[in-house]
């Protein structure tokens, strides 16, 4: 599902606001007929030797909008206008000037920089394949989006998914297309940094079709040593890494598997929830949920039902949630009286979490969590024995059998 969604939108992202104050860079910005009031930019960017992930929007204004940024190094924005409207561009702290046209994004002209005269030849290179998943993406998949946003019926859901199945071969092919272009030019340009820059498409797409790094890998290598070291050189190498330490993270919620212990303190209960103080004493069920996610929400009854039922049988429920702020939540667990199990969230800390900061001790740093609500079964043991994803009459039914076989009929 996240790699549907990836392709076909850019969703779930959580921007600030415009900021005024005086930046390392600066992005001023002109379009033509805009689709939208508002702008939305996100880039990667090194501080004190940590990543930090940037999210900002602007609202447009007779055609114009500004961004401040915060960069010390040439980097790749994507600059986003709604769903279906975005491009990505490379930026430099300096004061850079863009003027496009929302009939096509990718024929843009950026003033200010060096790296863009170093990007025309391959950008002209690639401006038909661009063009053709354009008018692919604008004409034919948007419109069927929209009308099935309208009216979310059965009838707009069937014609949507014949016409995406029709065109994502399409789809397919120029993307390939693309990436044998790309490639070609991370080859024959080791020492360019707009080569690191193309090698961030390659990894994104390993990334979406779950496909070997080992290509990437590669090409990174073929990289300069002073490419390597740049921004866009360490950036593609992390991307690397994180794609790797994901397929790996997923084999940790395979049943079968031993859980991986985790502590963390509860901002409900003030105590430390600790995974392993349960062995030998009890099953425990994990709920991976979101106050944002009504799946989940809708799951809550069910959960109330089989604590009050099993909880002094053996059983322990332990709620994780995954959220960008901390208010949704607390109210969430209030709302919902939610107190009675152990309660924590998947970050140590959910400030450091929302600026991009990682922390190997979080719980979502452990578990590959792909969908909302999850639940793990674990046994007395520490081992996986039962997985189920989403909220269904069917996952509450072999939930109960389960539980009634393990904890009723002895």
């Amino acid at each position: 599902m996240r790699k549907l969604l990836y392709l076909i939108c850019f969703c779930g992202l959580f921007f600030s606001a415009c900021t005024s104050s005086k930046q390392e860079a600066t992005l001023v910005g002109k379009i033509d007929n805009p689709i939208s009031d508002i702008v939305a930019i996100s880039y990667w960017t090194l501080e004190n030797d940590k990543w930090r992930h940037i999210e900002d929007t602007c609202s447009i204004i007779d055609g114009k909008f500004s961004f401040d940024l915060h960069i010390n190094d040439l980097t790749k924005a994507d600059l986003i206008f709604n769903t279906f409207h975005a491009i990505s561009i490379y930026i430099e702290p300096k004061q850079m000037e863009l003027s496009l046209s929302a009939k096509n994004l990718f024929d843009y002209k950026l003033t200010g920089t060096d790296s863009e005269k170093e990007y025309q030849p391959l950008k002209q290179q690639i401006a038909s394949l661009e063009d053709s998943l354009r008018v692919l993406v604008y004409d034919k998949i948007e419109p069927l989006v929209r009308q099935l946003e309208k009216n979310p019926n059965e009838e707009n859901f069937k014609a949507f998914q014949e016409e995406r199945e029709k065109l994502d071969p399409i789809r397919l092919l120029l993307n390939n297309k693309l990436e044998k272009i790309n490639i070609e030019y991370i080859k024959n340009h080791p020492n360019s940094f707009i080569a690191a820059g193309q090698l961030l498409y390659i990894i994104k797409r390993a990334e979406v079709y779950d496909s070997p790094t080992d290509s990437a890998k590669l090409l990174y290598n073929e990289l300069s040593a002073k490419v390597k070291k740049s921004q866009l050189g360490l950036l593609a190498l992390k991307q690397i890494q994180d794609i790797d330490d994901e397929k790996a993270l997923k084999e940790t919620t395979n049943i079968g598997q031993k859980a991986v212990d985790f502590s963390t303190y509860s901002l409900i209960s003030g105590d430390t929830v600790r995974l392993s103080d349960y062995r030998g004493k009890s099953y425990v069920l994990l709920d991976f949920w979101g106050s944002w996610c009504r799946p989940c929400l809708q799951g809550i009854p069910f959960l109330k039902e089989i604590h009050k039922k099993y909880n002094k049988k053996g059983l322990t429920i332990i709620g994780i949630a995954s959220e960008s702020k901390k208010e949704p939540y607390l109210d969430a667990v209030e709302k919902h009286n939610l107190k009675d199990w152990p309660q924590i969230l998947d970050v140590q800390n959910i400030e450091e979490s929302a600026k991009g900061n990682t922390n190997k001790e979080d719980v979502k740093n452990k578990y590959y969590i792909d969908s909302f609500p999850t639940y793990l079964l674990i046994d007395q043991n520490g081992i996986i024995i039962g997985k189920w994803k989403g909220t269904s009459e069917e996952n509450d039914k072999e939930i109960s059998a389960m539980l009634e076989k393990l904890l009723l009929k002895k």
